[in-house]
């Protein structure tokens, strides 16, 4: 061989590369088997071990090239464990909270797991807890409700109440029997007007009906109650069966009358009360009238002018419809008893002609507008003292906070 072909033959067999030497075919990755389900539904420690060492087995035989599967990728290595993790958390329903709070095995060696098992026990406690004092409180709704409305309406009627009285003469007479055919006639009347004109008032009204000594039903009464649908219903009907009757002589038991009127203002808290008599005839007693008829000259009962006095000192406002004179020399007595007391409240006499009835309508509605104006005046006097003597009460306690600058001044 030319030496010159030679050295281009051993060129070329130096620039021919080696043949790549055996590289190891990667291991597949062997079968997971799942360990067994837990009955709540988590991966207890031990599954949540068995799966790390499996991957660690994986991983370890991919490195060392001991496994005899077939090759495997490393996103299916990873979706393998993946989906072995799924099957665990799917393999069983919703935890139940009492089984977890049960098992405690499993948390002998976590001690965070340990202070969320006692957290949880705690949260379970403080639910039951919040669970039995609702139950507590809703048991004490209805009698929270009923004092809560009793209150309310103590307060509406310290503030707003008007209580009216009508005290009637209910002995035989013409004149008496129109008047009570008016009163329950027109009731309703009356007490939509006073509405109209008070609006927020709470109103309330009661009748007294009386006859004389030795009538067989010396006194018919309804107590107070609300102007409301029912209470007009009950009161009008009320008033629209009394049959005047009885009295044998011309004086009739009005100091009987005034006191179960006084009776039934006295149970009352409303802010205004409101008594209004009507009669035609004076009380027993010659002190009272001029008339010679009478069976009790001396008179019988309480004297009306301490009656007076007893309306006067429980601020009951007073009015009298005058239907004649024979009544006159009584309530100058009455009034000026009434008068004596030196209250806020008021004693008047208004002129009623009983042959015109309906005239009871605009007496009985412009008595109830007076005395529920001075009641308002009233309360708006104290509201004024009051605010006066806490401003006074002020000016004293700063006074004395500052009285060391006080003395200062004359130092």
């Amino acid at each position: 061989m030319d030496p010159k072909n030679e050295s281009q033959s051993g060129a070329e067999e130096l620039q021919q590369p080696p043949d790549p030497p055996a590289v190891a075919t990667p291991p597949s990755m062997p079968a997971m088997a799942a360990p067994a389900s837990n009955p709540t539904g988590q991966l207890t420690p031990e599954q949540y071990m068995q799966v790390m060492m499996q991957n660690l087995q994986i991983g370890s035989d991919l490195f060392d090239g001991s496994s005899d599967e077939d090759d495997l990728t490393d996103e299916e290595v990873e979706d393998a464990s993946t989906s072995q993790l799924v099957d665990l958390q799917t393999s069983s329903p919703e935890p139940d909270l009492a089984e977890l709070l049960e098992d405690t095995d499993v948390l002998e060696d976590d001690e965070e797991a340990q202070a969320l098992h006692q957290q949880l026990k705690a949260l379970q406690q403080e639910t039951a807890t919040m669970a039995t004092e609702l139950e507590e409180r809703q048991a004490k709704v209805p009698a929270l409700t009923e004092n809560f409305k009793e209150v309310a309406l103590k307060y509406k009627r310290a503030t707003k109440g008007v209580d009216l009285v009508l005290v009637m003469d209910c002995t035989d007479s013409m004149d008496m029997q129109r008047v009570l055919q008016t009163a329950a006639a027109k009731l309703t009347d009356i007490a939509t007007e006073i509405k109209r004109q008070h609006p927020g008032a709470y109103l309330q009204a009661g009748f007294v009906g009386y006859r004389d000594y030795g009538d067989d039903d010396r006194f018919e009464i309804s107590p107070l109650s609300p102007l409301n649908d029912q209470g007009l219903r009950v009161l009008t009907e009320f008033i629209g069966a009394v049959e005047p009757d009885g009295g044998d002589d011309i004086p009739e038991d009005i100091a009987g009358g005034l006191q179960e009127a006084l009776t039934l203002l006295k149970a009352s808290s409303s802010t205004t009360k409101l008594l209004v008599l009507v009669t035609d005839a004076p009380g027993h007693g010659q002190q009272y009238h001029d008339l010679g008829d009478d069976r009790f000259p001396k008179g019988k009962g309480r004297a009306l002018e301490d009656l007076a006095k007893e309306m006067a000192a429980g601020h009951v406002e007073f009015r009298f419809l005058r239907v004649n004179d024979s009544t006159d020399k009584m309530t100058s007595i009455m009034e000026e008893a009434y008068n004596a007391a030196k209250t806020d409240t008021s004693f008047v006499v208004m002129p009623f002609d009983a042959a015109r009835p309906e005239k009871l309508v605009p007496a009985v509605i412009d008595s109830v507008a007076q005395a529920f104006s001075a009641s308002e005046k009233r309360r708006e006097q104290r509201k004024v003292k009051d605010e006066g003597a806490t401003g006074l009460a002020k000016v004293f306690a700063d006074m004395v906070n500052n009285e060391d600058d006080l003395f200062d001044d004359f130092s």
